[in-house]
């Protein structure tokens, strides 16, 4: 039991430290919600929370504070050697805009769910884009994507 489960748990906190968890908070949510359950459903007390699942703790990612702009599926999609269509989600509304470091710029100030940009560059360019989106409440979230042109799948 102990013996066994002990160097498994350290292990595994470990690993979430050394992957930028470091909060002693989050590192047990995320060993105790990923674990695989045994025995009886929820925590009992042959198997606790359950057998450690680490690679299911290192992709656990907490659920966003109530108010907490997220974006999500950041993807990218080849429309030609020079164009393509940027996409991803927000869990709310917000704004749409894209920025390229060859000056690039799109921006739309509807409040939508769901983000869809089409860029374009320069032949034989490497752009960075940058993705961002504001909610009402006024947070805002950003993310990059780095394309070479001419336009290839990632």
């Amino acid at each position: 039991g102990t013996s066994m489960a002990t160097p498994h748990v350290t292990a595994t906190a470990a690993l979430l430290i050394a992957a930028g968890t470091t909060e002693p908070d989050m590192v047990r949510d995320a060993m105790q919600l990923t674990a695989d359950d045994r025995g009886k459903e929820g925590w009992d007390k042959k198997y606790g929370h359950g057998i450690i699942n680490p690679p299911a703790a290192l992709a656990y990612q907490p659920p966003p504070a109530q108010n907490e702009l997220v974006l999500r599926k950041l993807s990218t999609k080849a429309t030609s050697q020079r164009r393509g269509v940027i996409t991803w989600r927000t869990n709310q509304r917000a704004t749409t805009m894209v920025t390229g470091d060859d000056g690039f710029v799109y921006e739309d100030e509807e409040l939508l769910k769901g983000h869809r940009v089409v860029v374009k560059a320069a032949k034989n360019a490497e752009v960075v884009f940058t993705v961002t989106s504001e909610s009402s409440g006024g947070n805002t979230v950003t993310d990059t994507v780095t394309w070479p042109f001419p336009m290839v799948e990632e």
